[in-house]
């Protein structure tokens, strides 16, 4: 895939040319779908699309309907679920086709007074109330099967707290039941990380950062380890290497 501002172009790697283009202005980044049969996108409208690769063509369209939109949001790979942080500060877990949640987290981030002040004037300065806003106050990330759902902070337990602590959640999306995660998995997972595989991720000690590495998911077991700093953590589709930028 190679997108620009204006669509998503489908790329075929032997030989190396454009097989289609999707039209898709403010389109958040596409993925493939786990079955590798699909795109899947959605826009900063919160407008989800799944186009078939065989086909070349759209096979689904929902728009979802957040009254005051999402301060973050992210959809799953299969497209099948969209979190949305609203401004109430309630994670909420939508189901794509229905546009009903199915997890909702009344109040589930408790800012600081920092970070409620960055926050109120960037909502001031949005100009679209149905809009995405684009605001990475938590960690938010979706296995590759789309099977485990992960999120959670560092921050604030609760609304004018003055204990801070991690503040994770995990959920298995097939059954839509809470996942057991240890201590000490759900304080690496706040200092960042990201899913290297279904059952694995990569994470950052925020204790020392030179003995991040490889963990277990969702046993928190550790694998391998090596440095790592406080960046943005993106695993690429297929591949055994890390991007850190």
């Amino acid at each position: 895939l190679a997108q620009d501002d204006g669509g998503i172009n489908v790329l075929t790697r032997q030989p190396f040319l454009t097989a289609f283009r999707i039209e898709a202005p403010e389109a958040k980044p596409a993925k493939f779908s786990p079955d590798s049969q699909s795109i899947v996108f959605y826009t900063d409208n919160l407008r989800v699309e799944r186009w078939s690769l065989v086909e070349r063509k759209l096979v689904g369209a929902k728009e979802i309907v957040v009254p005051n939109g999402c301060l973050q949001s992210k959809l799953s790979p299969d497209g099948n679920f969209l979190a949305c942080l609203t401004p109430k500060f309630d994670l909420n877990v939508i189901n794509v086709s229905t546009g009903q949640p199915v997890i909702q987290k009344n109040e589930f981030y408790a800012p600081d007074y920092y970070s409620s002040l960055g926050i109120f004037w960037m909502l001031m300065a949005r100009d679209n109330a149905g809009a995405d806003l684009g605001i990475n106050v938590m960690k938010m990330e979706f296995s590759p099967d789309g099977k485990y759902f992960v999120f959670g902070y560092y921050g604030p337990i609760a609304f004018k707290s003055n204990r801070y602590d991690s503040k994770v959640e995990a959920y298995d999306m097939t059954s839509l039941a809470k996942v057991s995660l240890p201590d000490e998995l759900k304080k690496y997972i706040t200092a960042g990380f990201v899913f290297t595989s279904n059952d694995r991720i990569v994470a950052i000690n925020p204790d020392n950062n030179k003995k991040s590495g490889i963990i277990s998911f969702p046993s928190g077991k550790p694998l391998s380890e090596f440095p790592l700093s406080r960046r943005t953590l993106i695993a690429p589709t297929r591949s055994d290497h890390l991007i850190v930028k």
